[in-house]
This record gives C-alpha cells, structure tokens and sequence, in this order.
C-alpha cells in the first residue's frame, strides 16, 4: 500500500540523523515517495539492482530497506541497507547482509561483493567489520562521493569506506549468521 510506504519513509524517529547517514533524502510528501519508488522500479527493470522493504516478522513492523545491485554481467555484486533508528544495534543489518551474501555467492554465483558505508557511519562501520569477519572481507579504501549519487538534498562531498569479499575468501570463511 503506497500510504503505508509513504508513512514508513516519512515518519521515522530523528529522520535527520537517519538521513544525514544514509545519504538519501527524506519523503517529505506523497509525491516525493512515489517519484523514489518510480526510480528503484526503474532501476528493477533496467539495471539488476533489487531493492527490498525489511519487515520485521514478529511485529510486522517496517525496520528499512536493503538492496543488491549486480553487475550487467551478474559477477559482481553491491550490497546497501538503511533502517529506522529503533532497530540499530540488533544485528538486523548482520543478517539481511548474510541472506544477500549467500544469495550472491550460491545462487548467482558471483565473483565479488562489495558492502560499504559512510565513513561517519561509525556504528554501521563496527557493524560491517565485524560480519565481514566471518568472509574474510577486506577493507578496500575509502572513496570520496558526491552526496546528489545518494540522492541528498544538500551537495556535499561524502567519504564511503568500502569493503569486498572474494568468491575464494566466501568459500575458506564460516559462512556467516544462520539465516532463513
């Protein structure tokens, strides 16, 4: 239901701070939240970039989104998420990750996935190290982005550590959470 999307985008709890993080731009009307589903859409049909509302079972509660964007030639794989504050620290950004690393390694049968975050995003930056760990992803850099790429309303020049897991480091590593 759009209403409810819409509700989800625009009602969260401290929406600067969420928003400021995750380098996107808030909904401010019903407008604005169906010109962004349009374009996630777009990029379904256009790209191979899979974006997905994470809801949380117990209490059927919107935690944030999560998204895969392949390659054209589905080799290599990008992962990206958000949630809404309430949820931070619960390891939710551990296990939507893991599903999408295993789906990328297993059944697409990727080469590379990569996962990053905004270098102010301490707490995500904790969260990836330490999942990653189970791969034996590596820290590939840090690269300097223009905010407008994340859709933000202010320019400004964003810092985004950038990390990867090989196809050979997936299969020498634990195999991550245990995830449905």
């Amino acid at each position: 239901d759009l209403y409810r999307v819409h509700k989800m985008f625009h009602d969260l709890e401290d929406p600067e701070e969420v928003f400021h993080l995750c380098g996107w731009e808030r909904s401010e009307n019903l407008e604005d939240t169906i010109r962004f589903i349009s374009s996630r859409q777009e990029k379904w049909k256009k790209e191979n970039r899979y974006e997905y509302l994470v809801i949380e079972k117990e209490s059927d509660e919107y935690i944030g989104t999560a998204y895969m964007n392949f390659s054209n030639d589905l080799m290599n794989c990008e992962l990206g998420y958000w949630m809404r504050k309430p949820f931070w620290g619960n390891q939710y950004s551990s296990e939507f990750s893991d599903a999408f690393i295993h789906l990328a390694f297993n059944l697409i049968d990727a080469n590379y996935v990569e996962v990053g975050c905004l270098s102010e995003n301490e707490k995500s930056l904790r969260a990836m190290q330490k999942y990653l760990k189970n791969y034996n992803g590596t820290f590939t850099g840090t690269s300097i982005v223009d905010s407008k790429t994340y859709m933000d309303s202010e320019e400004r020049t964003l810092k985004h550590h950038e990390f990867a897991i090989r196809r050979k480091d997936f299969e020498s590593g634990s195999k991550g959470l245990k995830t449905e």
